[in-house]
């Protein structure tokens, strides 16, 4: 059970990771008139695989398939769109004259300290608000 919990946190990091990541891009390569087309696509996109995600799942599950293919369709999704993300987007350098430890120490870290704390007392009293 704590390999499941563990795997499924690294799961949400690297899908709040991707989220994040594709709405920067967007926010950074789109001029202030085009953005809100392109972040509504986004947003229906998100929510339709929120939506449809499940179903499909729960259709491999039931399928002789087996529940793993819901997780293996994405290596042809990801090795399909792969060389676009790696030949066509522009590497951004938001600070390139400045080193990186420089680019540490301009950090908000007593904010970043306050919130992940606050974060995680909110996920033990929902966690343990039931025992």
């Amino acid at each position: 059970m704590n390999a499941l919990i563990v795997g499924r946190v690294i799961a949400g990091v690297g899908g709040c990771g991707v989220y994040v990541g594709g709405i920067t891009f967007v926010a950074l390569l789109t001029t202030d008139h085009e953005l809100p087309l392109y972040l509504a696509g986004i947003y229906c996109v998100w929510g339709i695989g929120c939506v449809l995600g499940p179903i499909i799942g729960g259709a491999f599950a039931q399928s002789s398939a087996t529940w793993r293919w819901g997780f293996y369709i994405n290596l042809p999704i990801a090795a399909l769109f792969a060389p676009a993300y790696f030949l066509c987007l522009p590497v951004i350098r938001p600070q390139p004259n400045k080193p990186f430890l420089e680019r540490l120490r301009s950090l908000d870290w007593i904010a970043t300290i306050v919130f992940l704390t606050g974060a995680t007392c909110l996920s033990m009293a929902l966690s343990f608000g039931g025992t």
